[in-house]
């Protein structure tokens, strides 16, 4: 890879928080102007933004939809940081696959619907929940089924893999392949956080009311709250590595 292509602290210009958070954002605008439009607390009082003028409008507009992608992006942080719970075995052939195909199923399905009216869009109280359930439960299961004690195991073991001299073939070799699927990873990520967004922003359309809405950010972002522990319980470890 040529120099051109690298940014100064020596990682690629795409691997940066601002390339991921770019699109989503850009996504999350239009999520928000979509809930303006179609959302039930929305239904019976004002929810456009008023700055005063185009500019600042726009200027707050957009530094929301970054707040939103952000927010909705947190599952992907508990998968992230307990990836090594997944089965080991090819994706749609475990609960991961059904999750996403589930997510872009009740979610288009949902989105398509909208269009006759939110109150008439299956019952969306119930379904347009369903996205936002698939988003929680696999990070719920994953925090109840994985001791603090493998965590420090799997990172002390992820780490000496990693320390490999790349001075070495084999080091070299070992480097090409973390480099390979850490950028499959990361461009996963970012496409990750546009279904999250979607996910988290049928369910805000459904909410009835504005404490259901904080509800249902409190519940979304508890397991992510969740990953401080587990970079505790990594520092607690780190007499080991």
């Amino acid at each position: 890879m040529s120099k051109e292509n690298e940014v100064s602290d020596g990682t690629h210009w795409w691997d940066h928080y601002y390339v991921r958070y770019f699109v989503g954002a850009i996504f999350g605008v239009a999520l928000l102007l979509w809930l303006q439009a179609h959302a039930r607390v929305c239904a019976a009082e004002q929810c456009k933004i008023a700055a005063g003028s185009p500019f600042l409008e726009a200027a707050a507009l957009g530094t929301i939809g970054l707040a939103f992608c952000y927010l909705a992006s947190v599952p992907v942080l508990t998968v992230h940081a307990l990836r090594f719970r997944l089965p080991n075995r090819p994706l749609f052939f475990n609960g991961a696959g059904i999750a996403v195909a589930a997510v872009v199923v009740l979610g288009g399905v949902g989105l398509w619907r909208s269009y006759d009216g939110i109150d008439r869009a299956l019952t969306p109280a119930v379904s347009w929940l369903i996205p936002f359930a698939v988003a929680i439960l696999p990070q719920v299961v994953l925090l109840c089924t994985c001791p603090a004690a493998v965590i420090q195991e799997r990172y002390r073991e992820l780490a000496e893999q990693r320390s490999r001299d790349k001075a070495t073939p084999d080091g070299r070799k070992k480097d090409e392949y973390i480099e390979s699927y850490r950028h499959l990873r990361e461009h996963g990520n970012a496409c990750a956080i546009l279904l999250a967004e979607l996910a988290f922003a049928l369910a805000v359309a459904a909410a009835p009311t504005w404490p259901f809405v904080g509800g249902l950010i409190a519940i979304w972002i508890l397991p992510a709250a969740f990953v401080w522990f587990i970079g505790t319980w990594l520092e607690f470890g780190l007499k080991k590595v």
